[in-house]
């Protein structure tokens, strides 16, 4: 019995050995990603009039994601919201609403007011070094 046992450890040794290995061998493999060639990306906000719990919101999310230049998508159900990222001059964003229309959603396209513009509150440019000395 004890030489069985000894054996198991041993065995047990070598799989973990093996598996500590391996995972060693694919940390050192990879490399960490470039978040620098992301591009001139923007965002755009389509709202939903659909129930929280509807598949309306997975759908309009499907139907977003499937648009070449399309980075990614989220969507809040509790705000009735889907917020996309894609690559500046890559998607009509008017054509993505049209889209999501299309496939039987509700939607309509989020338009930031005049006053807004004129503030500057939905603007973001992380270029503008006015602020710095």
């Amino acid at each position: 019995m004890k030489k069985f046992i000894i054996q198991s450890a041993w065995v047990l040794f070598g799989i973990v050995l093996l598996g500590g290995g391996a995972l060693a061998i694919h940390l050192l493999t990879l490399e960490p990603e470039d978040y620098s060639q992301h591009g001139d990306w923007q965002l755009a906000r389509i709202d939903i009039e659909a129930d929280p719990n509807s598949s309306d919101l997975r759908l309009a999310k499907r139907t977003v994601m499937q648009q070449s230049g399309v980075k990614h998508a989220f969507v809040n159900a509790e705000a009735k919201t889907l917020v996309y990222g894609f690559e500046n001059g890559a998607v009509d964003t008017e054509e993505v609403v049209k889209l999501v229309q299309r496939a039987g959603v509700k939607a309509t396209a989020y338009v930031v007011s005049v006053e807004a513009i004129r503030s500057g509150g939905c603007v973001h440019n992380p270029f503008n070094n006015s602020k710095t000395k």
